[in-house]
């Protein structure tokens, strides 16, 4: 259920529920393009090159507003930065590509294929970032309500072009479903500067015991090393 701009849960759910299943509006990926990597933008909010799967997902979100207008109005329910607070879609028939580039900005997922192969297996080490350039990007329009929180309770799983969100944790009727938007594993102060792309801070009770305890931060870091490593 959405409640002002965050989903809550409106009755009491076990750990393990799905809670939803949701088909992208759009989705860029590097499939049956010959030379994907020519195709790139800038994102002037994050001040960072888009991968050219980013690109692609904006031009099919267009795309797919131009051919389906109806769907207008939930598009541009989505939050797209302080300068369109009001969510108000524009006039029908005009499409704002300004507006549909910040919504993917603030709402794009970019789900890491899951290996179906040995070779899909032996590039599993990712660069800085997380990414490759061929990773898929999408835009989910009801998963794009889940709101961050470095210890979310939402568990997201990726298969194409669908989005499967299941339950971490037992909840209760009424509590807020949230997503960690970067890794929990990362440091207090690498998740600071990543969010702080997107204007906004996190208080949850993960940042609030990393910043009052920064060798605790250190000592979950080598912790997760070593899991990482065991084979």
């Amino acid at each position: 259920m959405i409640s002002g701009q965050g989903l809550i849960v409106s009755e009491d759910v076990k750990a393990g529920t799905l809670l939803m299943a949701s088909k992208a509006y759009a989705i860029g990926s590097s499939s049956g393009i010959q030379d994907f990597s020519l195709l790139v933008c800038i994102d002037l909010i994050t001040n960072t090159a888009n991968r050219s799967t980013q690109a692609r997902c904006i031009v099919d979100a267009v795309q797919k507003l131009r051919r389906n207008p109806q769907t207008a109005e939930e598009v541009y329910s989505l939050y797209a930065g302080e300068e369109d607070a009001e969510r108000v879609p524009p006039p029908a028939g005009v499409i704002d590509s300004g507006r549909i580039e910040r919504i993917h900005c603030y709402n794009a997922f970019m789900p890491t294929p899951i290996p179906t192969n040995d070779d899909d297996h032996k590039q599993l080490e990712r660069p800085e970032g997380g990414f490759l350039d061929t990773d898929p990007t999408g835009l989910w329009l009801l998963p794009s309500f889940f709101n961050h929180s470095c210890l979310g309770n939402v568990n997201r799983v990726f298969y194409g072009d669908m989005l499967f969100a299941y339950a971490i944790c037992d909840l209760t009727k009424g509590e807020e479903l949230t997503i960690p938007y970067s890794s929990p594993m990362q440091p207090y102060k690498s998740r600071v500067n990543y969010l702080n792309k997107w204007r906004f801070s996190c208080d949850c009770r993960l940042c609030q015991l990393d910043s009052a305890d920064p060798g605790g931060e250190e000592l979950r870091a080598e912790l997760g090393k070593k899991i990482g490593n065991i084979k």
